[in-house]
């Protein structure tokens, strides 16, 4: 019986841990979204891609490894043979990249 409970008092927690993190989306209802806001990340959107496609390729297959493949960078490493050091310094300069355009935009 105590084994019992013990499973029985682990599985609750477990299920009340989840059920607290659920995660409500925006997209659940879409009576809250407007036509300005989804014109606004359509246009954010186009606009973050063009300026992905626009990297260097060495940049633009690290992107697509980490955040589509959601590889780690060990793994992005051992796939392009090169050193995890090199993958983070790679991921620092996108984004410095990107913070770059965005401010130059943002001056326009």
């Amino acid at each position: 019986a105590f084994v019992f409970i013990v499973i029985r008092n682990v599985c609750l927690n477990k299920y009340n841990l989840i059920k607290r993190q659920k995660e409500v989306s925006i997209e659940d209802y879409p009576a809250l979204i407007t036509s300005e806001q989804k014109a606004f990340e359509d246009v954010y959107l186009n606009d973050m891609y063009e300026r992905i496609l626009n990297l260097p390729e060495i940049y633009r297959e690290i992107l697509l490894l980490k955040f589509y493949y959601q590889l780690s960078n060990d793994k992005i490493a051992s796939i392009l043979f090169i050193s995890p050091a090199t993958v983070r310094k790679r991921l620092q300069r996108i984004r410095k990249i990107i913070n770059e355009q965005e401010k130059e935009a943002a001056n326009v």
